[in-house]
């Protein structure tokens, strides 16, 4: 659903223009592979999570773990005076579809942004 939700809003500015009629200028990026974790009750998320209502009435309490979809995106940025900070979330020894998506990313924020230099920050 969220994919062809993105879709729909991508053709729509695509068709869009600003204020003075001039089309926008559009940059795909890579979505970040999935990436699940395991949350135990030690983990302060856990216990966060495990002080709300959810909204179908299940409770975190009594488990000995629980695994969580993080909310990863390259979008995630802080663009400053000559740098521009970015996710990475390839961790050696990790799946290279991570190291891949990584580096993609990297080329894109270099070509939008040729006078700033591009750190990485591990996330």
């Amino acid at each position: 659903i969220t994919f062809e939700n993105m879709q729909k809003n991508l053709k729509i500015l695509e068709s869009a223009t600003d204020q003075d009629g001039k089309p926008f200028n559009i940059v795909r990026m890579p979505s970040v592979p999935t990436i699940v974790i395991e949350l135990t009750p030690e983990d302060y998320v856990f216990q966060a999570l495990g002080s709300m209502d959810m909204r179908d009435g299940s409770s975190l309490q009594g488990k000995a773990s629980v695994k969580a979809v993080l909310a990863a995106s390259y979008l995630n940025f802080i663009v400053a005076n000559n740098v521009v900070l970015i996710p990475k979330y390839y961790k050696q020894g990790g799946d290279k579809i991570y190291q891949q998506t990584d580096e993609e990313a990297l080329l894109i924020f270099q070509k939008v942004f040729p006078s700033r230099t591009i750190v990485q920050i591990d996330t």
